[in-house]
């Protein structure tokens, strides 16, 4: 996207401000996005503007309130109630297009490659506002609204890539949820981080159709490098813990794709940096198991990408496997 088509949708936000926000949000709703300017100056081909870096088209995203996130329930009439609903962007999607528009819409725009930019409002940019989920309040021992938001994607190599931010609320800021971090110690772009993948400590049949796996934990120096705050959470806030995922393939047949959707949760939440945990693996005929993990933000957020894979082999005529083993690859790169 170029700077002119960015000054465009910023005056389109603008202009939409005074708009009935029916998502509870008083007018003029606040706004979010990254300060343009002296933050991100080495962003020349975006004129100074902050983003996100290492996306593509396959980027993935949510925002909420701290706390107040319910992605269970999107809003389908105007005027649900935060309690109800929680707060979110509902059913606005992050790519959603204008009918016979421009495109200027979507919340999460193209920066060019390698990059998309945040920036929107909580009235949903006029006619979108119905599809948002209420309103980010003061939740307790905070001391104004916070607003998160949460990235994703499969790199090269399937490389399961996350980035979660969070935004205090200042009213009379370029944009009232700066996700520029311009008052943080992380002022600049955020970038997405690849999520390692899991330890496999040990293995060992226990029929010829059941395996047993020990993988080990994911801890929070593994995805520091991926929070990005303006002091308003700490790491410990901004992450619940992780989930250990499964994708059951046949034998041979190569390493699946990284989407969530088509993986199985071998597991509960589970706290950053617990002790390794049995996963039982079932495999009638002899198959390739990969696992992944999946970070599990605040308000129960998830990727929607797994983490980058390691396989393990389960069903009769196998072999145990070693770390490392079977790294998973992208497919279906634009």
């Amino acid at each position: 996207m170029t700077l002119k088509k960015i000054a465009l949708v910023s005056i389109a936000v603008a202009a939409v401000a005074a708009a009935p926000a029916f998502a509870e949000c008083p007018d003029p709703a606040p706004t979010f996005g990254t300060t343009i300017g002296a933050f991100c100056p080495a962003n020349e081909d975006l004129g100074g503007l902050c983003a996100v870096r290492n996306a593509s088209p396959n980027t993935t995203a949510l925002f909420w309130g701290y706390n107040q996130g319910n992605f269970a329930v999107t809003n389908t009439t105007p005027s649900c109630s935060t309690a109800t609903c929680g707060a979110d962007n509902g059913s606005w999607a992050y790519n959603d297009i204008e009918p016979g528009g421009d495109g200027t819409i979507a919340w999460l725009l193209d920066g060019g490659p390698g990059t998309v930019v945040i920036s929107g409002d909580w009235a949903g940019a006029g006619f979108r506002n119905f599809m948002i989920d209420g309103c980010p309040t003061t939740q307790a021992g905070k001391t104004r609204p916070i607003m998160m938001v949460g990235l994703s994607d499969q790199g090269p190599g399937g490389v399961g890539l996350i980035a979660i931010g969070a935004a205090l609320n200042t009213p009379g800021a370029k944009a009232d949820f700066d996700f520029s971090f311009v008052n943080g110690a992380a002022a600049g772009d955020m970038i997405m981080r690849a999520v390692r993948p899991p330890n496999v400590v040990a293995s060992s049949n226990i029929d010829g159709v059941n395996r047993s796996f020990t993988i080990g934990a994911l801890g929070l120096a593994d995805i520091a490098q991926a929070i990005y705050s303006d002091g308003s959470v700490t790491p410990a806030e901004a992450i619940q813990g992780f989930k250990i995922y499964t994708r059951i393939v046949p034998r041979n047949s190569g390493a699946p794709s990284n989407a969530r959707s088509s993986w199985t949760a071998a597991s509960a939440v589970l706290p950053l940096g617990t002790a390794a945990t049995p996963i039982t693996v079932s495999c009638a005929t002899p198959s390739d198991v990969y696992f992944g993990y999946s970070v599990v933000g605040n308000s129960g957020w998830e990727p929607s990408f797994v983490g980058t894979s390691r396989a393990g082999q389960c069903g009769q005529t196998l072999a145990t496997p070693g770390p490392g083993k079977g790294k998973g690859k992208a497919i279906g790169r634009n």
